[in-house]
Order: structure tokens, then sequence, then C-alpha cells
């Protein structure tokens, strides 16, 4: 069973990495033209939209790549120790919570243009988060190895 749901996870990266980066290709000139002839106050909800859109599929196109090639390995199963996967965690960060983070950050400040409350709502997520995050770095004794 487990076996067969990898091979199917793997056939689905594959139209997974071409149409995120059809995506790219679409909204990424758009996005590009916004952010190298604006200051990021000065931009509009649907180009925060558009950045934002350009920015996750741009992460979602990596992070594929690599866990694509991840779970290749282990499907194949080549018999060696599966680094890929030892050092995921590190190609988590820029392209899953990143670039994640940056187009979320673009959509909440597009709809966040339109209403006060929503600015003291994102700043109490944030904190939030920030304190969830130290919470459980709290909950591992502090140790980062």
């Amino acid at each position: 069973m487990i076996h067969t749901i990898e091979f199917i996870s793997l056939v689905l990266t594959v139209p997974t990495i071409l149409l995120s980066l059809w995506v790219v290709a679409l909204f990424g000139p758009k996005a590009w033209r916004f952010i190298s002839t604006k200051r990021i106050k000065n931009l509009s909800e649907s180009e925060l939209l558009v950045i934002g859109i350009t920015i996750g599929f741009i992460g979602n196109f990596f992070d594929n790549i690599y866990w694509g090639i991840a779970w290749t390995v282990e499907f194949l199963n080549r018999g060696e120790p599966n680094d890929w996967f030892k050092y995921g965690v590190a190609s988590n960060i820029p392209f899953r919570q990143l670039a994640g983070i940056i187009a979320a950050t673009c959509h909440i400040a597009a709809a966040i243009m339109l209403s006060r409350m929503q600015r003291k709502r994102y700043f109490i997520v944030w904190l939030i988060a920030l304190l969830a995050g130290v919470a459980l770095l709290g909950a591992n004794g502090w140790r980062i190895n």
C-alpha cells in the first residue's frame, strides 16, 4: 500500500513541478516589473497578489524538485543511506518556509490594505507564531544541535 502511495505521489510531482514553472512564467515577469519599478509601499493589492503568487510558486517548484529527488531515491531503494532526507530540512527553510512566509505576507498585505482591523490581526498572528516557535524551542530544552 505505501509503495503505491509513494508511486502516485512521485507521478503527481512531475505535473506539480511543470505547472508551478508555468505559473512562474505567467506571473513572474509582471511581478519582477512591479518590484523593479515601484517601492514596496506603493504596490497595489493586485500587484502584491501577483508577487505573492510568483514567490509561492517559485518556492513550490524548488521544494517539489528537492523532495521529488529524495522520494525517488527512496522509492528506487538503492540500498544507500538517503542523504536527501537527512538534509531535507535545509531545503525546507528557503523553499517551503521562507517562500511561504513571503508569499503569505504579500497576500495578507493586499488584504489588510483595505482594513485597519486586519493590520492588528496580522500583528497578533505574527506575535503568536513567534511565541509558539520560541515555546517549541523551550520545550526542547533550548538545545540547538
